[in-house]
């Protein structure tokens, strides 16, 4: 499942009910408005099967949410290379397979579109938002992580 809700102005704080879309694999937020902590609790919320997180430019604030990042399981697996790489696809009821695709990501100032994502991409950007603080130490638990960009807090 994917939920791509990108460039849509949205205004809130961080829909924490997501957490509880058990098959989500990758949720785009960026370029919206959403604001405030990303407060994720003990046990309420599992991101275990998502593989690509972007909620760049938006207005989050506070500490970078550890328990988010202890919940990545599929990011935190190591990635077999001798698994064949597969598109990311998400079949429908009606038979229809949408498969993940015009995503972009902003690495070391240049931003790169992908046509479609592979299923051993796994992504978190989170750039241009207003936390603070440590970079939680769960980050370096996250083996298949390929792309990371914190930048512009």
């Amino acid at each position: 499942m994917l939920l791509h809700a990108g460039n849509n102005n949205l205004n809130d704080t961080f829909p924490n009910w997501l957490g509880n879309l058990d098959q989500l694999q990758l949720l785009n937020l960026r370029s919206n408005r959403f604001h405030g902590e990303i407060y994720i609790s003990d046990g309420t919320i599992s991101f275990a099967r998502l593989r690509v997180v972007d909620l760049s430019h938006n207005n989050f604030s506070g500490n970078l949410p550890m328990k988010f990042f202890e919940n990545l399981h599929v990011i935190r697996e190591r990635y077999e290379s001798k698994v064949k790489p597969e598109y990311m696809i998400f079949p429908s009821p009606d038979g229809v397979v949408w498969y993940a695709q015009d995503l972009s990501f902003t690495t070391k100032g240049l931003e790169t579109e992908f046509q479609f994502l592979l299923t051993i991409w796994m992504a978190i950007a989170f750039s241009r938002n207003n936390f603070f603080g440590e970079i939680p130490k769960t980050l370096g638990e996250l083996h298949s992580l390929i792309m990371l960009n914190l930048s512009h807090h």
